[in-house]
């Protein structure tokens, strides 16, 4: 894994101290007697004007031309490669997490010292309720201008607090703890996307010597009136905090204020919805054309045998055909590969300039909005062809909603503004956000399908004037398209077609470099490569391409040249692991879209998944398969080095840096070594893994699910039998620190209830037996694939007849429906 500067990167979320081997740190004063200090006293650690914020905030927005987080790091980012590190890639953001516990530091004493374990005071856990609150609210700001706001003044500036919508329930909506030092809010359910939030800290919030937590001196001075002699920053801040905190006071809140910041969470699913119009519109015309249907004269039981060494007789009852579909591809140009292998350190980005850069940039910048001007938007757009007559009416008409949707659609990408005599890029890193969710194609991937259908003979199945109703098959992490003949049999025999392909990086998809037919960097051999943990951007935009490639096939199916054999107006998906994860944002959207006054249809008419889960982060750091190789990479990255090395007192000089210090000191000490290496880690994992699911919550499928599901869901969980190893081992079902990862939470999520027995609707059925592969695997039970199998083919078998129905045959694989 390729991580970079991990050291400063930690301080985004909250403060990692690395301890070394001991400390002299007492809390008594042995000067003349053994009298105990005055425990310290406990204030909340913030001063926005000198910089210390903390996480979530929405002042981070202040300053942003492109309505992503405007970090102060990004001052010095030249490439947008550099979003890598992970000191930045939060700046690519249109919003906060929707999952990820957050940290309010404390101060201690009166010089507000860091936490000191052994003399400093732990907060009272029974004043949480009372003295940590969460609010819903209405804040303007890139997402929300509130214009439809009446009440507390109905006139809003931006970053200011608008109204309070509903006040979020302690121990339902979220929790707080305490943690070395820091207050730690953790939601129990995701917050809502592109939804704008209020935290306060009142003095109810105690410490175990029953005081109050109190404000930082900060936070009293931007708490108390303006005056003549505050300059403007100090005047703004002083008026968005008084607001705030009338509107607490309003919300029935009489305890004093310690600490307030209002955060909005990003967006989730703007990009899929945009992409359905994308596709709609190339099914349109003829541009997704999947090839007629080749009949290979073979079966699903020779694709098992060939790609998975075992079949069944009955999957002879599967032919397999080939197909091909040729997609836009979003991560890199497949035609031009870097031969170092960085392509996948990549990701997507938007096609063009920033509409809101751009819509602001012409209320800001006189040159850039002066249509005399050579070196104006005006010149430069219409050089580009874009219709600035059009857009010019829309702004002056003061509709921004529209201007900014067409400028999204443009191909607008490299403009330029004037400052200070300088050409300045307009918007040089092209962030996919929810204000330029279109996506640039970088090249075309040609997906190799493979499609079983129902041999009439063996089946007794008679093909349908409009073809075989279809379900689309996804295989999971590190494995191939192929394992779908493990259940095309199953399917084909109650008449389903099975269409399958590879996930990015899988398969006929792994990056050959040289040519040769072979590929050098595949998912297959090294999971990572798809789950990159070295680079939170390309995690995100892998999962948004294979959702993208999903919506692809769906619309192309409806085409009018799709292949004959395939009833595109009837379609399931089945999803097992990775396949389940990404399949569930497709279903959310799953809808019939109104594309230039024709429907397009991408609605699913079930939707069955094995295994998945949420919180995607924590899902590949926590796996007991995948998060010991994870674990380990950390440990022995150069970044997390660098802060073991920091915490033992070593310092870069003139002979050697602190790295290669610590390295003899490694190799000098091993035990010593590994003990600090081992003991710091879990503090630095969950700073780690915060990071990274804040990233990935904009693909989520805890996010996605949120928005509902208009079609059934079936969903499937290898609970076990309750003896060691019996669950899930690829993906956990829940952990108890996070409460919003694993399979149990995204059931949540989907609203599910628990079943054991058939019934008809949306379920999760929890299997005692079998393991994480089992349906498209015996291996583990037999008995739990068939009922497994038989479960997802009598669902949508169920779901065409109108009466979507988890049909239970043998109940001794089944747990109870908890």
């Amino acid at each position: 894994m390729r991580l970079s500067r991990i050291a400063t990167a930690v301080t985004l979320f909250a403060s990692v101290t690395i301890a070394g081997c001991g400390s002299s740190n007492s809390p008594f004063d042995f000067g003349n007697d053994i009298t105990p200090n005055e425990p310290n006293s406990v204030k909340i650690r913030f001063n926005p004007l000198t910089g210390d914020v903390s996480t979530p905030n929405n002042l981070l927005f202040n300053g942003s031309l492109d309505g992503t987080i405007n970090l102060p790091s990004e001052a010095a980012i030249a490439l947008t490669q550099q979003y890598q590190d992970i000191t930045n890639v939060l700046g690519a953001l249109d919003g906060w997490q929707t999952s990820v516990p957050f940290s309010i530091p404390l101060a201690y004493g009166d010089d507000d010292a860091e936490y000191n374990e052994e003399i400093d005071t732990k907060l009272d856990a029974s004043s949480f309720p009372a003295g940590v609150l969460l609010y819903k609210v209405r804040a303007s700001g890139f997402t929300d201008t509130c214009a439809d706001v009446t009440e507390n003044g109905g006139s809003f500036v931006a970053g200011q607090t608008c109204r309070v919508d509903e006040q979020l329930v302690y121990g339902e909506d979220y929790i707080a703890t305490f943690s070395d030092g820091s207050l730690i809010v953790t939601p129990l359910v995701p917050f809502a996307p592109a939804t704008s939030y209020m935290v306060a800290i009142t003095d109810q919030l105690l410490d175990e010597n029953g005081r109050g937590v109190a404000a930082g001196e900060a936070y009293q001075l931007l708490s108390s009136p303006i005056t003549a002699d505050d300059d403007a920053t100090l005047q703004s801040l002083k008026g968005l905090t008084a607001f705030n905190n009338g509107l607490l006071a309003a919300e029935g809140v009489t305890a004093n204020v310690s600490y307030s910041a209002v955060f909005t969470t990003q967006s989730v699913g703007s990009v899929l919805t945009t992409l359905q119009q994308i596709y709609g519109g190339m099914a349109l015309n003829n541009l997704l054309p999947m090839s007629a249907l080749v009949d290979t004269g073979t079966t699903a039981q020779d694709v098992a045998n060939a790609a998975l060494g075992t079949s069944q007789p009955g999957f002879v009852a599967a032919k397999y055909f080939k197909s091909t579909l040729a997609v836009p591809y979003y991560l890199s140009d497949l035609d031009n590969p870097d031969l170092t292998g960085a392509d996948v350190n990549k990701w997507a980005q938007a096609k063009t300039d920033s509409p809101v850069a751009i819509l602001q940039l012409l209320q800001t910048n006189a040159d850039f909005a002066d249509q005399g001007s050579a070196t104006s938007f005006w010149a430069q757009a219409g050089a580009k062809g874009f219709d600035v007559a059009t857009f010019g009416g829309l702004v002056a008409g003061g509709d921004t909603t529209t201007a900014g949707q067409m400028l999204a659609q443009a191909d607008l990408a490299g403009l330029t503004y004037m400052q200070d005599g300088e050409a300045m890029p307009v918007d040089s890193h092209r962030h996919l956000t929810a204000y330029n969710p279109v996506p640039e194609t970088k090249s075309t991937a040609f997906l190799d399908l493979d499609i079983y259908l129902p041999d009439e003979t063996l089946t007794g199945n008679a093909m349908p004037a409009e073809g075989w109703p279809v379900v689309i098959f996804q295989h999971g992490i590190g494995s191939v398209k192929e394992t779908a003949a493990a259940i095309a049999a199953s399917y084909a025999a109650q008449g389903y077609a099975v269409l399958a392909m590879d996930l990015p990086y899988h398969g006929s998809r792994g990056l050959d470099l040289t040519g040769d037919g072979n590929a050098e960097i595949s998912a297959n051999d090294d999971p990572q490569v798809f789950a990159n943990l070295g680079s939170f951007l390309s995690i995100r935009e892998n999962l948004r391409q294979s959702t993208a490639d999903l919506l692809a096939v769906r619309a192309a199916l409806q085409a009018a040249g799709a292949p004959a054999e395939l009833d595109g107006s009837k379609v399931h998906y089945a999803g097992q692991s990775l396949g389940a994860i990404v399949g569930v944002g497709p279903a959310s959207v799953a809808d019939t879209v109104n594309v230039s006054g024709f429907d397009i249809d991408y609605s699913l008419q079930s939707v069955s998944l094995s295994a998945p889960a949420g919180g995607l982060a924590g899902v590949f750091q926590y796996s007991p398969s995948f998060g010991p190789i994870v674990e380990a990479g950390l440990k022995s990255n150069p970044g997390y080095l660098a802060l073991v090395a920091a915490g033992l007192g070593f310092e870069d000089n003139d002979t050697a840096t602190a790295l290669e210090q610590f390295a003899v000191y490694q190799a000098t000490y091993p035990e010593a070594a590994q003990l600090v290496i081992d003991s710091n880690y879990p503090a630095f994992a969950s700073i780690f893994g915060s990071l990274a699911q804040t990233v990935v919550d904009g693909v989520d499928p805890l996010n996605y699910a949120q928005s509902g599901f208009a079609m059934p869901v079936l969903v499937h969980e290898i609970v076990g039998d309750g003896s060691e190893g019996s669950g899930d081992q690829v993906i956990p079902n829940s952990l108890a620190t996070l409460p919003l990862v694993g399979t149990e939470p995204l059931i949540a999520s989907m609203g599910l209830e628990g079943t054991e027995v058939t019934s008809a609707g949306s379920y999760a059925v929890r299997f005692s037996q079998g393991s994480h592969s089992s349906l498209i695997s015996p291996a583990a039970s037999l008995a739990a694939t068939v009922e497994m199998q038989t479960q997802f083919v009598s669902y949508a078998v169920s779901a065409d007849a109108g009466n979507a129905s988890v049909v239970v045959s043998d109940s001794s694989v089944i747990a109870p429906a908890q």
